[in-house]
């Protein structure tokens, strides 16, 4: 998520290794309508690493 938003590429320019983009732009959405509160904890991804 912070790869996405640091870079500005569009949703369909995040790396596979952190999923299909339609299932990380639904997970940032549910943190953005969380708040601040909710949790956000995110998987990281590790230059070379596959799926």
């Amino acid at each position: 998520m912070r790869w996405r938003v640091r870079v500005g590429a569009p949703w369909r320019d995040v790396p596979e290794c952190y999923g299909s983009w339609q299932a990380v732009y639904s997970l940032f959405r549910r943190w953005q309508r969380a708040g601040p509160s909710g949790s956000r904890s995110s998987p990281g991804c590790r230059p070379g690493s596959s799926r």
